[in-house]
């Protein structure tokens, strides 16, 4: 069960490293059932900072900060040139332990 209604599909790729020339690799994408909205929120980062984002997405899988994130299913091995890095992620469980809000910021 879940805060939201997930209406929306998003594919997101994880970075595996660097291969000898310097290129980004990248795991196999990851397909999840999201809530997009494209809002301008005030968040901090890791560091301090106090960025503002161009989306927030809830979701119901666990992905992570430095992630590429687009909107739709996607099977590409790399993440598109459009595709947003997720700046911010929290997963943020209920009182009662038994549901998590997965969000991610971009």
């Amino acid at each position: 069960m879940s805060y939201f209604r997930y209406i929306h599909k998003a594919t997101a790729w994880e970075r595996d490293g660097v291969d000898p020339l310097g290129r980004t690799k990248w795991k196999e994408p990851v397909v999840t059932d999201c809530r997009w909205e494209d809002v301008q929120r005030v968040f901090t980062t890791g560091d301090g900072r106090q960025e503002r984002s161009r989306s927030v997405i809830y979701h119901d899988k666990s992905l992570g900060e430095g992630w590429k994130i687009k909107k739709g299913v996607h099977t590409n091995v790399e993440p598109p040139d459009d595709a947003y890095e997720i700046r911010n992620y929290r997963e943020m469980p209920d009182l009662f332990g038994n549901k998590v809000e997965k969000r991610s910021i971009l």
